[in-house]
């Protein structure tokens, strides 16, 4: 990329405008052909149907089995190559670092995160619960974008960067409060359950990488994830304002800035 100040913000913009487009586009042809007192269990499908063109029907459906499985399959492969590099890097155990010398991947890992995810598909029946899980843990991995970047303008204010996002005091507080937002509308059972999924597996990787004394200081300088966890649990618990859920957010993200 030869100028990323320029191009950066250009490709963020139109793949953005793009999607948006497509899917505003999808949304404004079903609800103008659809009849809204009917209640839809397949919308695209019952209405492609309607219209006696069965070859579609056939294609959308092959499309709801192959194109989550395509993205099943895209993120197993990817998150082997993860577990590997962290065994490589003493993160977790050695035993899922020994590559295959034909293909050079970890089958221990494979083998691992495919049986995660078959247990996964047990725990979660539904598909919709599923999604609103994988979704959430989506949100809490973007928690670390404004985060860092508040930390770094603090820390490196002068630091000479390829890319430098405008206005940013103004834009990290505001993600991160939209980001707490979406935790909290997720639902309390399911922020119950993926906080105590985050704080086991948490403690699990700092009692295997620090001893002792270090254990103790990992876990203060860790603490921030769990303690953002527990507030906003409780919140979805008392279905708080989202006026008060964005103050306690705000005052979270300075917190994390300033630590």
């Amino acid at each position: 990329m030869k100028k990323p100040k320029r191009d950066i913000p250009i490709a963020l913009f139109f793949s953005l405008a793009l999607a948006l487009v497509f899917y505003l586009g999808l949304q404004i042809a079903f609800l103008g052909s659809a009849n809204l007192q009917f209640h839809y269990n397949s919308p695209f499908i019952e209405l492609v149907a309607a219209l006696g063109m069965g070859w579609l029907v056939i294609l959308l459906q092959a499309d709801a089995a192959i194109s989550p499985s395509g993205c099943g399959f895209t993120y197993i492969a990817s998150t082997t190559r993860m577990l590997t590099a962290m065994s490589r890097e003493g993160q977790l155990p050695r035993f899922f670092n020994v590559l295959h010398p034909k293909y050079n991947i970890s089958h221990r890992s494979l083998i691992a995160n495919t049986a995660l995810s078959i247990l996964l598909f047990g725990i979660f029946r539904s598909w919709v619960h599923l999604v609103l899980v994988v979704s959430t843990f989506h949100v809490i991995s973007y928690l670390a974008g404004p985060l860092a970047l508040g930390r770094l303008r603090k820390t490196m204010p002068n630091a000479e960067r390829m890319f430098k996002l405008p206005v940013h005091a103004i834009i990290c507080p505001i993600f991160f409060i939209v980001l707490s937002l979406l935790f909290v509308l997720s639902g309390f059972s399911n922020t119950l359950g993926i906080t105590i999924i985050c704080i086991i597996f948490q403690a699990i990787y700092l009692v295997l990488n620090y001893k002792g004394r270090e254990l103790l200081g990992a876990v203060k300088r860790s603490a921030y994830l769990p303690l953002w966890l527990v507030v906003f649990t409780i919140s979805a618990y008392y279905r708080l304002d989202f006026i008060i859920v964005a103050v306690i957010a705000l005052f979270l993200y300075y917190l994390g800035v300033r630590r």
